[in-house]
């Protein structure tokens, strides 16, 4: 699982962690017949591939929580 961290304000060990839950989450649904047989192996296993798309130090005044490199477009007014 590619995740990009855009976050200015989580670590990636902070994403990471998060990220894992949802993956042991998704390991332990897709345990065929889990529910009746305890070692059941999982089907889905994912493995994460975390990259860093930060900002080093956020600009001046920056008024978002994401980093400049999101792709973001600024809001019509009015629409």
């Amino acid at each position: 699982m590619l995740a990009l961290n855009f976050v200015n304000g989580k670590t990636m060990d902070q994403m990471r962690a998060q990220l894992q839950q949802a993956i042991d989450a998704i390991a332990e649904g897709s345990r065929y017949h889990g529910y009746a047989d305890p070692a059941a192996p999982a089907v889905l296993q994912y493995e994460l591939r975390p990259v860093d798309m930060r900002d080093p130090v956020p600009p001046a005044n920056y008024p978002y929580n994401n980093s400049t490199l999101y792709p973001r477009q600024d809001p019509v007014q009015g629409a």
